[in-house]
């Protein structure tokens, strides 16, 4: 019953996160509600997908499916076309289900040693994306349209970006690098990263809300400097330092920004 149970969550959770949009739908009122109903039910599918683990592992795992939903909720309230209401809670839905598809994969493939570790920083680095792009368009939402000051905001930008970059580091393998970097243990230089990162995507949060553009393309400047400077970090704890590696991650989110301020309508 409990094998049952598991393989059925990465189904049900997706199908009830998609009917609890479609309650906001018709009783927009109940987004508190919706909200903590999320939140709870989230916390109960990972704690019971994952099995017996350390609870700092299921914390871990959580993270990502947690933030992706809470993110999609608060996208979701600001869309006001019916069609793409229900085509991004369809894509949500079916989001979720790759990503909870993922985690039970990670704890019953008979190969899990050999392949889960691939799809899981696979996985995550996508995930991780698109959760931010849906928060930095929430929050200058926000800004834009409850009229929230950027001084209350930026701390929100703070903690969500470093709790990710912390999913992201763990996800992909950092934290167990033994190898010494730079002189200090990669665990101890990589929460130094963490929170500078941290601190670069509040500033740039900062700057780019006085840019004369949509909140979309605000928001996907932001993302594509993260995964900019997550994916060169990321890179010098593997050892992989060679310049050409760190210039094609610079060169192409260079070239990402460029165009996207290319084709951005600017206001």
């Amino acid at each position: 019953m409990s094998n049952l149970l598991k393989r059925s969550i990465p189904i049900i959770l997706p199908l009830l996160v998609f009917a609890s949009f479609r309650i906001l739908l018709e009783a927009p009122h109940w987004f508190y509600g919706v909200f903590i109903f999320l939140v709870f039910l989230s916390i109960l599918s990972i704690s019971h997908l994952t099995g017996k683990i350390k609870s700092q592992e299921k914390v871990n795992f959580l993270i990502a499916p947690l933030f992706f939903i809470l993110g999609s909720l608060i996208f979701f309230i600001f869309i006001e076309n019916r069609i793409f209401q229900y085509l991004f809670m369809i894509g949500a839905a079916l989001m979720l289900a790759v990503q909870l598809e993922n985690i039970f994969i990670y704890f019953n493939h008979p190969y899990k040693e050999k392949i889960s570790l691939a799809i899981q920083s696979g996985v995550s680095n996508f995930f991780d994306f698109i959760t931010l792009f849906l928060f930095y368009s929430s929050f200058f939402s926000f800004r834009i349209f409850l009229n929230i000051t950027l001084l209350s905001l930026i701390p929100l930008v703070f903690l969500i970006t470093i709790l990710l970059v912390y999913e992201n580091f763990w996800a992909n393998g950092i934290f167990r690098i033994s190898e010494n970097v730079g002189g200090t243990t990669s665990e101890s230089k990589s929460v130094s990263y963490i929170l500078i990162i941290g601190i670069l995507l509040a500033e740039m949060f900062w700057v780019v809300n006085f840019l004369p553009l949509s909140f979309y393309t605000n928001a996907l400047l932001l993302t594509i400097v993260y995964y900019t400077v997550t994916s060169i970090s990321k890179c010098y704890f593997k050892g992989e330092t060679e310049s050409k590696v760190v210039k094609r991650y610079l060169v192409f989110g260079l070239f990402l920004i460029g165009l996207v301020l290319g084709t951005a309508k600017w206001k």
